[in-house]
């Protein structure tokens, strides 16, 4: 499934009791402000359920502590971020006919960022006990004002903010500092031609952040969106393996692509925030076009791919089981057109 126009960044894709979960940003079916919502048992038939459950359409995540399901999102400022939960813990049903509380404020942005606050990425328990937040933000630069179409700064550096949960509710954050900051990109895409073009580009913010374990050597990677729209819109998702020292420091080793410009918003989906769990790729595409077609819209890619570790300890990218066979079973030739 993919290709729909009015869903965006995939926000808090996640597997619980067998059950996929993605809640791309936008209205849900029959309308209404907030998340749609789309579900599969196998990531690759997807049913968009009725109800538009959470937030105010921005990128958040959902994550499941012993404390249950929640949600976090950014406010529209986005100064705070918000907190939601399921009235009841029917989210692992297909139907979700469920509630959700009132959003309450689980966190401020702290005076030292000097912009935005936005895109939670899903909660991470580390080896301290406690339970971790990352959101993009950044500091330094010419500030919001200078950028009237996303209110972002046209420089200075882009900052992954970690935020220490209080405890497994996610109800209280305190903001430990930026885990790790960036000022560049590697290459980007010229909107102009959508050609890539090897030569790095500034990057004033991180925007749809991701940071999780993977693999069984005590690697983490950070993922995020980086652009700067007054020096011509440029994009690229990228990825940062390193480790992780005292729950706080982010110890960069190696660092790379996602793809080269036409995917945003990259997300990964799991179980359990597991090292050597299953960890599935999602992601958003359609930002550029080739010039003197028509526009087609952020689009939504649901053609999920598995993210490991490879022996060499290098960060693999490979196309899901699941949709390998099932494509090898019922064609010869098979192409997929989104």
């Amino acid at each position: 499934m993919c290709g729909i126009s009015r869903d965006q960044d995939p926000s808090g894709p996640i597997l619980v009791d067998g059950v996929w979960h993605v809640f791309p940003d936008g209205n849900g079916k029959g309308g209404g402000k907030g998340w749609s919502h789309f579900t599969s048992r196998d990531l690759l038939r997807w049913t968009e359920q009725n109800h538009s459950v959470v937030a105010g359409g921005d990128t958040g995540s959902v994550s499941k502590t012993e404390s249950g399901i929640i949600a976090l999102y950014p406010d529209g400022s986005p100064r705070t971020l918000q907190r939601q939960v399921p009235t009841n813990e029917a989210i692992g049903k297909l139907s979700l006919d469920v509630e959700w509380s009132a959003p309450v404020i689980a966190a401020k942005k702290p005076a030292s960022l000097g912009v935005g606050m936005r895109d939670p990425a899903r909660a991470l328990k580390m080896a301290d006990g406690n339970w971790y937040v990352g959101a993009g933000s950044g500091f330094g630069g010419t500030g919001p004002k200078s950028n009237s179409k996303t209110g972002l700064p046209n420089s200075g550096t882009g900052c992954l903010a970690w935020f220490k949960a209080t405890n497994s509710t996610l109800q209280e954050f305190e903001y430990v500092g930026c885990l790790l900051t960036n000022n560049h990109t590697t290459g980007f895409i010229d909107p102009r031609t959508v050609a890539w073009n090897q030569t790095d580009r500034v990057a004033a913010f991180f925007e749809c952040p991701d940071i999780f374990p993977l693999g069984s050597t005590g690697k983490y990677v950070a993922m995020a969106s980086l652009f700067n729209w007054a020096a011509g819109g440029y994009y690229t998702n990228e990825w940062f393996l390193g480790t992780i020292d005292d729950s706080k420091t982010f110890h960069l080793e190696d660092r790379g692509l996602l793809d080269y410009g036409q995917y945003y918003a990259a997300r990964t989906g799991s179980e359990e925030q597991s090292p050597t769990g299953r960890r599935v790729l999602f992601s958003a595409t359609g930002w550029h076009n080739p010039p003197g077609m028509a526009s087609c819209n952020t689009q939504l890619h649901l053609i999920p791919r598995d993210m490991a570790l490879d022996a060499k300890g290098r960060v693999t990218f490979n196309p899901i089981p699941e949709i390998a066979s099932t494509l090898r079973k019922n064609c010869h030739v098979c192409v997929c057109v989104c």
